[in-house]
């Protein structure tokens, strides 16, 4: 973790501009980003993705997914691993599982193995939540067209995760339930599932 001190100043003035737009404010638990339609990945389509790893790509996978059975994903419809456009024998660092909950609202995990080839940089001055003891990232999404996803970034020991609800859970749109305690919950028990380290072929 940085401080905002210690940071080159192209990349200090981005987080300025950022801390500048999360100040408290009464609004701002409500605060919105506004993204374009393609800016970052959107789940890709359910008849899109592969029933496992082994008909997922042709590429090397250097990452094993952790083990989910013991969350709430696991009783959720699994839809499937989205492709990472490999090569063959193209070594594979990140993996997309794909959920449906009850109520029909797609979660999206994603695992990204930085072991070896990058970091996370984590900027003291931004850092509001916790997944477990972690730094995490937490926004609500737009874009023009009402799309709404609402993302938990976090990191541990080369590892970084990216939870994906395509719903604004301050506001849930279906049940209540469904909130932001509960997205953090449901990353909370995703990180204790990671630290278990055991390795899966499915979902």
């Amino acid at each position: 973790m940085l401080e905002l001190d210690q940071l080159p100043p192209e990349l200090r003035s981005e987080a300025l501009f950022a801390i500048e737009g999360a100040t408290v404010s009464p609004w701002s638990d409500l605060r919105t980003e506004q993204i374009e339609e393609d800016d970052w990945v959107w789940p890709l389509p359910a008849d899109s993705l592969y029933p496992d790893l082994a008909r997922m790509n042709q590429g090397k996978l250097e990452i094993a997914p952790c083990d989910l059975s013991r969350t709430e994903l696991a009783g959720y419809r699994f839809l499937g691993f989205e492709d990472n456009d490999a090569n063959p024998g193209e070594p594979v660092s990140t993996v997309t599982r794909q959920f449906q909950r009850p109520d029909g609202v797609i979660v999206a995990l994603t695992e990204n193995d930085l072991s070896g080839h990058g970091a996370v940089v984590v900027v003291a001055e931004l850092v509001r939540e916790h997944v477990s003891n972690w730094p995490a990232a937490f926004t609500v999404q737009r874009t023009s067209s009402g799309r709404t996803r609402s993302v938990i970034d976090w990191a541990h020991d080369g590892r970084d995760f990216t939870l994906v609800v395509l719903d604004d859970v301050r506001l849930p749109r279906s049940s209540p339930r469904y909130d932001k305690e509960w997205m953090f919950r449901l990353a909370e028990a995703i990180e204790h599932a990671s630290q278990a380290d055991v390795p899966v072929t499915e979902h």
